[in-house]
């Protein structure tokens, strides 16, 4: 079974829907699936993990809706080749592209389709739910990578269903990483609650705390990564910024991390970050606002905080204090949920029965 994976751009700037792609194919193909991307040309290359896969880039007409004539005109010639169609984000024009196929259309939500996330340049968004989606989305299969994403949800489609996302997962828990840094992966961006997370860090140094912290991820806003860098300054060097990392890098980074935090401001699907953490038998303190935090949290697989720099530092106070202390039950969480194997069947069982269209 082949499927086509159609996504705006595959780059470091997309961050987690990049990383989360690469893992889906990874997953699908342990599940007997063939999985191809056409995808739009982005500044930087694919990650070289999509190297594996068949992959089609097309150049943009307009950035903003990521129009691209050459994409429509190949999808009209080439999507009866494959079994469905997988469609990767909701806002900009490739999803368009892969409605006009009459091959069974998978819609990924990746949290776009929540009422927190629809506000977010509202605008643009308020159009496409009133002029072209609700036509898309009541022929489309929705899949949501978790009950609070799917509950949430501003818009009704023909047919959903409930996938995590899958990342890797060794055979074994990774060893513990005692003394490595506190890490935090991903964009710097209000959204993602960078600015709390740096405050947090402030308020463990001035208590004298000793530790070490790293940040990664792209700068989504330029005003924003100011106030941040402006915030970091009196860590001195107990802060580095690394910027953007192929999603190898990014994974090495966190096996080192003594202490993996997602903060959250928004209410966010999946987050990736935590998954992979987990599967690293990290410990992580994630904020609560996350969709899938609040499960995690009850079944003793993470800390949550509420998303506040005084609360962050409570809950990296007391993960620092007993270093792997939810480390191995979130690795065996990982390890039944998320894994290729588990994610690449429930695939496997989702599109063998995709309603026709």
């Amino acid at each position: 079974m082949k499927v086509l994976h159609v996504i705006p751009g595959l780059s470091a700037a997309q961050g987690g829907l990049q990383s989360a792609l690469l893992n889906l194919c990874l997953a699908q193909r342990t599940a007997g699936i063939t999985p191809a991307i056409a995808a739009l040309h982005e500044d930087a290359p694919p990650d070289p993990g999509f190297d594996e896969f068949e992959t089609h880039l097309f150049k943009c007409n307009f950035r903003p809706t990521g129009a691209s004539n050459a994409m429509k005109h190949w999808l009209r010639q080439h999507s009866a080749d494959y079994a469905a169609i997988v469609g990767h984000s909701i806002w900009r024009d490739p999803l368009l592209y892969a409605a006009q196929a009459p091959n069974p259309l998978v819609i990924m939500a990746h949290g776009m389709l929540d009422r927190d996330a629809v506000r977010h340049r509202a605008w643009r968004k308020a159009l496409r739910l009133t002029l072209r989606l609700p036509d898309v989305l009541a022929r489309a299969t929705v899949v949501y990578t978790c009950a609070g994403e799917q509950q949430r949800s501003v818009a009704h489609s023909r047919a959903a269903a409930v996938i995590p996302l899958a990342v890797s997962v060794p055979d074994n828990p990774p060893p513990a990483s005692p003394g490595g840094p506190i890490v935090c992966l991903g964009r710097v961006d209000a959204r993602k609650g960078t600015l709390e997370w740096v405050n947090a860090l402030n308020l463990l140094a001035q208590r004298g705390d000793a530790f070490r912290a790293v940040h990664a991820g792209p700068v989504e806003n330029a005003r924003y990564h100011r106030r941040v860098r402006e915030a970091a300054q009196p860590l001195d060097d107990r802060l580095g910024f690394l910027g953007p990392l192929p999603y190898a890098d990014a994974q090495q980074l966190l096996r080192a991390a003594g202490v993996v935090v997602a903060p959250c401001a928004v209410a966010e699907n999946f987050g990736m970050v935590i998954a992979e953490a987990l599967a690293a038998a990290r410990t992580v303190v994630a904020g609560r606002r996350g969709l899938i935090v609040p499960e995690l949290e009850a079944e003793g697989a993470l800390l949550g905080a509420e998303h506040d720099a005084g609360d962050y530092a409570r809950a990296i106070q007391a993960a620092l204090q007993s270093p792997g202390s939810s480390g191995l039950l979130g690795y065996q969480l990982a390890k039944a949920r998320f894994a290729p194997a588990a994610v690449g069947q429930a695939w496997h069982e989702l599109l063998r029965n995709a309603p026709a269209r």
